[in-house]
């Protein structure tokens, strides 16, 4: 079971969410720094890392599209991935903004995502 501070949706996932987030620091010892949740579409999945156990994740929550980065994802370079392009997820994540490169876009630090199932008629 994952706690967390509640949902996030697309148009919540932006820079100035981020500061007001940043606004309640400092985080630490029984202050954990906040966790969100949201669904998003999978638009894109690739392994990275040198030992390729993290994913990198393209998402798109309504009109937002943003990078996601799931750390330690598979137990393993050779195992299935829990999700692949075309997926809906609810993912469980911190919001961060994304310096990679030199890039100011916000990026999801994914702890943990589901896959959705379709709903059966």
């Amino acid at each position: 079971i994952l706690m967390t501070d509640g949902e996030l949706k697309g148009d919540e996932l932006t820079y100035s969410c981020w500061r007001e987030i940043q606004a309640l620091a400092p985080f630490g010892r029984g202050f954990d720094k906040p966790l969100f949740d949201g669904e998003f579409e999978i638009t894109g999945v690739r392994a990275v890392g040198s030992h390729p156990v993290h994913l990198s994740l393209n998402l798109r929550a309504g009109p937002a599209r943003l990078r996601g980065i799931w750390f330690n994802a598979l137990p393993d370079p050779e195992a299935d991935w829990p999700l692949g392009a075309g997926d809906r997820a609810r993912c469980v994540f911190e919001l961060e903004p994304d310096t990679w490169r030199g890039g100011a876009a916000m990026q999801l630090m994914v702890r943990f995502a589901d896959r959705i199932l379709p709903q059966s008629a």
